[in-house]
């Protein structure tokens, strides 16, 4: 997940979550590095901070629903772009959220059929 979390419809009892699926290599540190820490700065204790990531063009996205109470998975849609924009499930059932291709995504909530798809002239958030 990214900045947006998941959402919550307590008609269905789900929760809604936006992910990225883009991997990242990390080299674990030499067991010296953990005395180069500096209190009040970032510390991973990796040979390369956070990872090596992989090509953007490698990386796709999910909305993944889950009940609540169980952890079940629901139903999932993968998308070709990482998902970060916000998921608002609404109490008419539906599920709105969009990609980084530009298009407003409506889903049915409780079954995962995307009902519109409408291109609306830019990403729906932004990976850099």
């Amino acid at each position: 997940m990214e900045w947006n979390g998941p959402a919550y419809s307590p008609i269905l009892n789900a929760l809604f979550v936006p992910s990225i699926d883009w991997a990242s290599t990390v080299k674990l540190g030499e067991p010296e590095t953990l005395l180069n820490a500096t209190p009040g700065k970032i510390f991973v204790g990796s040979a390369n901070g956070f990872g090596d990531l992989d090509p953007v063009e490698k990386s796709s996205g999910w909305i993944t629903a889950i009940n609540a109470e169980s952890g079940k998975v629901l139903w999932k849609y993968h998308a070709p772009k990482s998902m970060i924009a916000a998921v608002t499930p609404t109490a008419g059932g539906l599920l709105f959220t969009g990609d980084l291709d530009g298009n407003l995504l409506v889903f049915d909530a409780a079954t995962g059929k995307v009902l519109l798809k409408k291109k609306v002239g830019g990403p729906i958030g932004e990976v850099s």
